[in-house]
């Protein structure tokens, strides 16, 4: 109910979240688009005033070249002169109207500001000037007598009005700049709205959202895996139970901490008595990883002495965080030499191999003290299986020769590369020596068969130990198991 009303909450989020996003997209379209209209009309207004204050000077010239046409012609051709100067004088009427008021039939906006005042109105007063100029020229059209007109615009007053209408026009050129650069600004402004918007609603809204979202289905996904490994164990430690009832129930170990997402280790344990002679140990110094497994043969007792003395020595390293101090060579010496001691009066012997994952887990460290050698399986990207053996010297610890320790140089570090999809699979030699009703043995055929046989390159380590123990018990079938069985499972993902 909890998860429903919180998946419930996030819907209604992300609901809102969206709205408001939707809300600000359109509200700045809308004024985006009234801006941009506002601006093309007047940009369409001050082109068409260019058009306007251009016409007014070619109509200026006109009117004057006409009256000196029709005052020089005869009377049947000034008629016709006339009839175009009266319809001059009309058009220069309406332009400078035009200039001066705009003209909404022709959807033409007033345009001005404080020079283009001055030139109209002010100082210049060109509005004025155009109108007397026509006025007059349609007064002595009228009465058919230009000689005043002609008198009063002479060549300069003519140039005059001409260059004003020339600054006019620039005048407008350069308002006409002015919303272009206007428009660009609104353009720079919407998009950064539109990309301000876009990071809020990314970075503020979807995104934490999206990482809620993420951490739940994170959550939920690590439930339902920790559920399916639990499974996994259960059924492995279910399925060999019924066949081990006579003993100790079996164990399987899958441990969260030690596994990453390069690596994982899974192992099975089952005792042939109550007090059980094999033993292994996983150890993390920071990002470097440790495996021990190891089988004591000789007195129970002595068993437990053996293993409580190596557990509390890796321990105490992890304590003092001393990993790099330690020589594993020198501990292999040190136990030999305490079981020696413990073995006078139990007959104690150890056989143990150790792998020392490095950072990147791509490369392993092997030390082998008389101990079943560890399998290494590798896959190529053809599915091409390769199975190989870590193997180095080393004697069983607690063995005397000649009354002297074992020598330290039969001991050595060897170095394998770990790839990634390869697996490494450590054993006790229960694994191998126990027999089935007819009194035969498991054997290392049987295991290498399996290797062979299956594929396990995207399999986790709980499956392939799954594999392994369920092939192992069926040949044991019905028997009881004599001695210990412990199997380890470190596969690269």
């Amino acid at each position: 109910m909890k998860k429903r009303n919180e998946g419930s909450k996030i819907k209604l989020k992300i609901f809102i979240s969206a709205i408001i996003s939707l809300i600000f997209v359109i509200t700045i379209a809308f004024v985006t688009k009234n801006f941009l209209d506002e601006f093309n009309e007047t940009e369409s207004s001050i082109a068409k005033l260019i058009n306007t204050t251009g016409k007014q000077r070619m109509l200026i010239q006109k009117i004057m070249l006409l009256i000196q046409s029709v005052n020089s012609k005869n009377l049947d051709s000034a008629t016709i002169i006339k009839s175009d100067l009266f319809s001059s004088i009309q058009e220069m009427k309406k332009a400078n109207d035009i200039i001066m008021n705009g003209s909404p039939k022709e959807n033409i906006l007033k345009i001005t500001n404080s020079e283009i005042e001055r030139i109209l109105n002010n100082k210049v007063n060109l509005y004025k000037r155009i109108n007397e100029y026509t006025e007059l020229a349609e007064e002595n059209a009228k009465k058919n007598d230009y000689s005043g007109f002609l008198l009063e615009y002479n060549i300069y007053k003519m140039n005059s009005l001409l260059l004003d209408l020339e600054k006019l026009s620039k005048l407008y050129s350069n308002e006409s700049d002015l919303q272009s650069r206007k428009i660009n600004a609104l353009s720079i402004i919407m998009i950064i709205c539109y990309l301000v918007v876009s990071f809020i609603s990314i970075f503020f809204i979807f995104k934490p959202l999206a990482n809620h979202i993420s951490s739940l289905y994170l959550n939920l996904e690590k439930k339902y895996h920790d559920k399916d490994i639990k499974s996994i164990m259960l059924e492995i430690e279910s399925k060999f139970a019924e066949k081990c009832l006579k003993e100790l129930y079996p164990r399987v170990e899958y441990n969260p901490s030690f596994n990453t997402d390069l690596v994982s280790l899974a192992a099975f344990s089952q005792s042939a008595k109550e007090i059980g002679k094999d033993w292994w140990g996983i150890y993390e110094f920071g990002k470097i990883k440790v495996i021990l497994i190891g089988d004591v043969y000789g007195h129970d007792k002595g068993t437990i002495i053996v293993i409580d003395t190596i557990t509390k020595f890796f321990e105490d390293a992890i304590d003092k965080k001393a990993l790099d101090k330690i020589n594993f060579l020198d501990v292999f010496k040190l136990l030999n030499e305490k079981i020696q001691e413990l073995g006078m009066q139990n007959q104690l012997t150890l056989t143990m191999s150790i792998l020392i994952l490095d950072n990147n887990l791509s490369r392993v460290k092997f030390i082998n003290a008389g101990h079943n050698f560890p399998y290494l399986v590798e896959y190529s990207e053809k599915d091409e299986i390769k199975i190989s053996r870590f193997k180095t010297k080393g004697h069983s610890l607690g063995i005397k020769q000649n009354n002297l320790s074992l020598p330290e140089e039969e001991l050595k570090i060897v170095e394998y590369e770990f790839k990634d999809k390869s697996l490494i699979f450590l054993y006790t030699s229960g694994l191998i020596t126990n027999k089935d009703k007819f009194d035969k043995e498991y054997s290392e055929r049987n295991l290498k068969k399996i290797f062979e046989k299956n594929n396990f390159k995207d399999k986790n380590a709980l499956l392939v130990l799954d594999a392994i123990s369920t092939d192992a018990f069926r040949h044991y079938d019905s028997k009881s198991i004599s001695e210990d069985i412990t199997c380890i499972v470190v596969k690269r993902t």
